[in-house]
């Protein structure tokens, strides 16, 4: 039997340790999160900074609520778009993008696109490499 840089486990689990490829996406992504989970604690620790202050000079209570509620819902947001954005630009950066077609695999299913290398809409091999 031929060897391959993945191995499969006795549960037919792909073990994406065993790929350095699949490694190196997997922590591209998980660095999309860590940094994206930082700029929200930070924005959101400025918006309450801001309405503690905003509540020291006397401004009335409903129009430091709305403020509140729109940036720190907009901050969440923003969040969510600049993580999915994140995600699908390395997605394209390892060539997860469809040359055939132009599908863009979704941000949940980018590792299991990435193991199988076959675009889920067309069934084209994709050109999957490191950057």
């Amino acid at each position: 039997m031929k060897d391959s840089p993945v191995q499969i486990e006795d549960d037919n689990e792909l073990d994406i340790s065993d790929d350095p490829v699949l490694s190196a996406l997997n922590k591209d992504l998980e660095s999309v999160l860590s940094v994206t989970d930082n700029s929200l604690i930070i924005f959101l620790v400025v918006v309450f900074a801001i309405a503690y202050f905003l509540e020291y000079l006397k401004v009335p209570s409903v129009a430091l609520f709305i403020v509140v509620v729109i940036c720190t819902f907009g901050g969440i947001g923003y969040t969510i778009y600049s993580v999915v954005r994140g995600k699908q630009r390395i997605a394209a950066r390892y060539g997860l993008v469809c040359d055939a077609c132009g599908h863009r695999p979704k941000v949940g299913q980018i590792m299991l696109v990435a193991q199988t290398e076959i675009c889920s809409v067309c069934g084209n091999k994709l050109d999957f490499h490191k950057p």
